[in-house]
């Protein structure tokens, strides 16, 4: 997947070049290396959709994680466990059905 990003600020692209020239790297991975320290830096900030959690309320989706995953467990038979997933899906040459 790509995404193509204008930059028009001649400031920022003489910037982002000399810091690029200064590592050695492409003008992509200078950008894609700042952002990742960005996020970094702050990884909160980066996921502003991201209540923070407390430790009562991460012991609490665990234990009904924990919950959900005994329950499909459960369910699941020998038969189920025995089943060979490979041969459904790949014929004797390896290819995929």
């Amino acid at each position: 997947m790509a995404l193509t990003i204008t930059i028009t600020d001649p400031r920022t692209i003489a910037a982002i070049r000399a810091k690029a020239a200064e590592r050695g790297i492409s003008e992509s991975e200078m950008v894609s290396a700042l952002v990742d320290d960005a996020v970094a830096a702050n990884p909160v900030e980066a996921m502003p959709d991201a209540p923070p959690e407390t430790p009562e309320e991460r012991a609490a989706r665990f234990a009904e994680i924990d919950s959900l995953l005994k329950e499909i467990h459960a369910t699941i038979t020998d038969e189920d466990r025995a089943f060979d997933h490979n041969a459904w899906l790949y014929d004797e040459n390896g290819l995929p059905h």
